[in-house]
């Protein structure tokens, strides 16, 4: 018999997270999709995604794949995702359905592009994901870390 007294209880996790960027959006669109640009800010501090790792396939059913490197703590983090809706300059829509993580369950990421007065851009971020509590409070912190350095490569 299997000991699950400490495995982690996965339970149906959300993250939604927006922020406003000083730039017009098509500068951030391409951010999202363009691989020279996304190795320069995707994943936490600490982490790097070699543009060589990247695939993008920008269509409804086109493949989204990376990996993340971090040297501090030894590991590659591989994502393997498709778009199920891509629109361009408005909206991407991604599934992961086998991530790479045990802890973490089909993820569905939503990322939406709104234009908003003096030329700035509002990046909306709706994850969805079958996780511990611990895995997706991990992911969130993640995901602003992300966002402050997407913010920096978009300042120039």
């Amino acid at each position: 018999m299997t000991d699950t007294a400490d495995a982690p209880i996965l339970a149906e996790q959300k993250l939604a997270m927006s922020r406003v960027f000083d730039a017009p959006r098509a500068q951030v669109w391409a951010a999202w999709t363009t691989p020279s640009l996304i190795s320069k800010w995707w994943g936490p501090v600490g982490f790097e995604v070699p543009e060589s790792t990247i695939v993008l396939e920008p269509s409804k059913g086109g493949k989204f794949s990376l990996s993340m490197h971090s040297e501090e703590h030894g590991i590659d983090v591989p994502m393997d995702a498709h778009f199920i809706e891509y629109v361009e300059g408005e909206r991407l829509v991604y599934t992961e359905p086998e991530p790479c993580l045990p802890e973490i369950k089909t993820v569905v990421g939503i990322v939406t592009f709104t234009d908003v007065e003096g030329g700035k851009t509002e990046v909306g971020f709706d994850v969805s994901m079958r996780t511990s509590d611990q895995i997706r409070e991990l992911s969130e912190s993640g995901w602003v870390e992300s966002f402050d350095r997407l913010a920096a490569v978009l300042a120039g």
